[in-house]
C-alpha cells in the first residue's frame, strides 16, 4: 500500500548508508513500497478473457497485475462497488467496446479490466488499447506474431 505515515519513509542518503542503523518496521513497508513501483511489467489488469461467447473473468488472472499487487482479500467491498460505479460511467475506457451494446460480452470484459485496474491503482496503469490487442490475438492473453 501507499504510504500511511512519514515513519514508513525509507532512509535515503547518508542514512542509507549507515552501516549501524538498520532500518524500521515502517521503513521495510516503505521500502517494499518502493521496490515494487520500480518495477515495469506489461500484463493485464485482471486476467478476464471472452472465449466462446462468453467472459471468463479468471483465465489469466494468475498472472495479472490485480493478484501479483493487490491479492484477494486486500480490496474493500467498498472499493469494488466504488472501481464498479466508475468503470461503468469512465467517458474513455471501454467507450468503443460498450458503445453498442452494454450487455456484449467484450463491453463485460473491458469493464472487468477497468475494474482491476482501479482496484490495484498503486500498481496497475490500464492501457485502453490492450483490449484492442486482446481482440486481435485470437480474444487470448497468450503472445502472438
Amino acid at each position: 500500500p501507499r504510504f500511511k505515515k512519514t515513519s514508513q519513509l525509507p532512509p535515503v542518503g547518508k542514512c542509507k548508508d549507515d552501516v549501524d542503523r538498520s532500518m524500521t518496521p515502517d521503513e521495510e513497508e516503505g521500502w517494499a513500497f518502493v521496490q515494487a513501483n520500480m518495477r515495469s511489467l506489461v500484463m493485464p489488469c485482471g486476467g478476464s478473457m471472452v472465449k466462446g461467447g462468453t467472459v471468463n473473468p479468471t483465465v489469466a488472472s494468475a498472472s495479472s497485475c490485480r493478484s501479483t499487487f493487490c491479492p484477494e482479500g486486500s480490496i474493500s467491498d467498498s472499493m469494488r462497488d466504488s472501481c464498479r460505479d466508475n468503470c461503468r460511467k469512465h467517458p474513455d475506457f471501454c467507450n468503443e467496446a460498450c458503445k453498442n451494446n452494454k450487455d456484449d460480452v467484450g463491453c463485460q470484459s473491458c469493464r472487468l479490466e477497468c475494474e482491476a485496474a482501479c482496484q490495484c491503482e498503486d500498481y496497475c496503469t490500464p492501457m485502453m488499447k490492450d483490449a484492442a490487442l486482446c481482440h486481435e490475438q485470437g480474444q487470448t492473453w497468450k503472445p502472438s506474431l
